[in-house]
């Protein structure tokens, strides 16, 4: 009988195992047999080491392909060493201030492909350092996703139950869904410069405009995330409900707040106001310490509160979410003729950043009001 499969060959040997060979009295039946047996085991042996022979093969080939695919790499390495030349980053800000990326175009061509003029990689880590540096900013999950972005939440979601063998079945739960739509606008900010700043060249005019504008527009998009969050207080049907606590500043704000979350969150924090931070502080002070205010939570200082708003607790790593369809960078564009006429020697420069930012979970946030 040919076998040509490992698997029915082992169930094979193990039928002939089970008829034990050492009781038989047939000892023709016994030859056999063990023949059968003998043959079977060199088959599988053979097969064996095809299946490795074939596995080595199959690894020398991606081997190969992985070779192939670097080698095709190197030139893209070299444009992004190009791309973080002096000469590029001179051109690119230059480019910036007069609109014109034709000598970007010139110097680089094989990444402006679709007209998508290439980054230099000092200007990503302007970005990166103005994202780090804010510390409700650099909180929030971020995606890249083009147009609206859609997040499903739960409004009700039940635990699972311990079920023990033999006992009535479990009541079925209904599991609500909603679903939040990030509708992303642009967010801008228009400020003037002198001459002399604009007369700066490569990295330092670069530094000094993403220094001056990305940190202002992160506060715009942080401000619009606080009043999500605050307009979240109101229940509405199939939108993230945020809890409110209203009233007289008190010692026992943040612990209520807390007491109103939902679920498990991770890195719950108070947002609140250096001023507000100083009224509760003075709080703490007149009872002698004998208690902590913000329960041992990180306290994060923001400008950007709705009026009326005294203190945010929550999570924004599992509460809030931001999605920036055309990426991080900060788009840029220089009117240096307009504030001729009404301001002497300064120039215009829009910063813009297209992003949407909301809720995105029930409960995940406690927003903490003023007496009404």
């Amino acid at each position: 009988m040919e076998i040509r499969d490992i698997e029915l060959i082992d169930q094979r040997l193990e039928e002939i195992r089970a008829l034990d060979i050492s009781a038989m009295d047939d000892q023709a039946e016994v030859e056999k047999l063990t023949a059968e047996a003998k043959e079977l085991n060199e088959k599988r042996a053979a097969l064996v080491e095809e299946r490795k022979q074939a596995e080595a093969k199959v690894l020398a080939a991606a081997e190969v392909t992985e070779e192939h695919e670097n080698r095709e790499a190197k030139p893209v390495m070299e444009n992004t060493i190009t791309r973080n030349s002096p000469e590029y980053i001179n051109a690119y800000a230059e480019a910036i201030k007069t609109d014109n990326y034709k000598e970007l175009r010139s110097l680089l061509t094989e990444n402006v492909t679709g007209g998508t003029v290439a980054v230099p990689d000092i200007v990503a880590d302007f970005v990166k350092e103005a994202w780090e540096s804010n510390e409700i900013w650099r909180r929030v999950p971020k995606t890249f996703l083009k147009g609206n972005y859609k997040i499903q939440f739960e409004i009700n979601a039940p635990i699972a139950v311990a079920h023990t063998e033999g006992t009535d079945p479990i009541s079925e739960e209904n599991l609500q869904m909603g679903i939040v739509n990030l509708q992303p606008v642009y967010f801008k900010k228009y400020v003037k410069v002198s001459d002399e700043a604009l007369s700066l060249t490569g990295e330092a005019f670069l530094r000094y405009i993403y220094a001056e504008v990305t940190d202002r527009i992160i506060a715009a998009i942080i401000n619009s995330l606080m009043v999500a969050i605050n307009a979240s207080t109101a229940a509405t049907v199939g939108i993230p409900h945020s809890a409110t606590i209203q009233g007289a500043i008190a010692n026992t704000d943040v612990i209520n707040a807390l007491g109103q979350l939902k679920g498990e969150l991770r890195d719950v924090v108070v947002m609140t106001s250096r001023s507000a931070y100083a009224q509760y502080k003075a709080l703490q002070f007149a009872a002698g310490y004998a208690i902590d205010i913000f329960d041992g939570l990180e306290v994060l200082f923001t400008d950007q509160l709705p009026t009326g708003v005294r203190a945010i607790v929550g999570s924004l790593r599992d509460g809030a979410h931001a999605n920036l369809p055309n990426g991080p960078e900060v788009e840029f564009k220089i009117d240096s003729t307009s504030l001729a006429l009404t301001s002497a020697d300064m120039v215009g420069i829009l910063g813009r950043m297209y992003a949407g930012v909301g809720v995105v979970r029930d409960g995940a946030f406690c927003v903490i009001k003023n007496q009404a």
